[in-house]
């Protein structure tokens, strides 16, 4: 699929699983706009990794992350997308799940994750929640932005933010409530744009390992041992 092309999958249609190669270009555009449909990993045929532009998950119905055996990643080089009234689901198979670009949760889209500890969700951009987010114990990791307007809650893996920008900090916005919270930010650290929590459940922890977090006129609360990784 050519980079700027766009490939429409409708009724339960998942991609086709008898090619020897797959070439999607990162600007390209994935849609799955049917019914319930799988958004696989790699070929369910020839075991061939696939590897998508942009993936928009939409038409209102439950989109489930496949993973074949051994279970491969979602790769993701562009922007990944679940829009109103559609589920995507990585509590089936559990792949991991690498997003090279933006993440965005839109409308009353719901987004739920692995319940695999080794099985992270990884953002290298932004991830924006404006549906739902029902976290399990997948880890996630964030290299850019973290926007709440929706519903966050974090399950027990834990949140990392690990950006690396020289230019701006990740910037956290929407207050929330994180189980587990990691910063290791190797770039100018992190940017409170509103108050943050740390639970108090009994396996949640604050850990510090690189980078400063700038609060200003917010907080970061936490009632849980907070650590120094180093």
């Amino acid at each position: 699929i050519a980079n700027g092309a766009r490939f429409n999958l409708t009724g339960t249609s998942a991609m086709p699983s008898a090619f020897s190669t797959y070439t999607l270009g990162p600007t390209s555009t994935t849609s799955f706009q049917g019914g319930n449909q799988t958004v696989a990993a790699v070929s369910v045929t020839t075991a061939v990794p696939i590897t998508y532009g942009h993936v928009i998950a939409q038409g209102g119905s439950t989109k489930t992350a496949g993973a074949a055996t051994p279970p491969a990643a979602l790769n993701i080089a562009g922007d990944f997308s679940i829009e109103n009234a559609t589920t995507f689901t990585a509590n089936t198979s559990d792949p991991i799940i690498n997003v090279t670009g933006n993440m965005a949760i839109n409308g009353t889209g719901i987004y739920q994750s692995s319940n695999n500890a080794a099985r992270a969700l990884t953002v290298t951009g932004n991830v924006t929640v404006g549906g739902t987010y029902t976290g399990n114990g997948s880890p996630l990791n964030i290299a850019g932005d973290f926007t709440r307007t929706g519903t966050f809650t974090s399950g027990t893996g834990v949140v990392t933010f690990n950006g690396t920008s020289l230019v701006t900090p990740q910037t956290l916005t929407g207050a929330s409530t994180f189980t587990s919270m990691t910063v290791n930010n190797t770039g100018l650290g992190l940017s409170l744009a509103n108050n943050m929590t740390v639970t108090t459940a009994a396996a949640g922890s604050l850990v510090l390992t690189n980078g400063v977090v700038t609060t200003g006129a917010n907080v970061l609360i936490t009632q849980r041992p907070c650590n120094n990784a180093a």
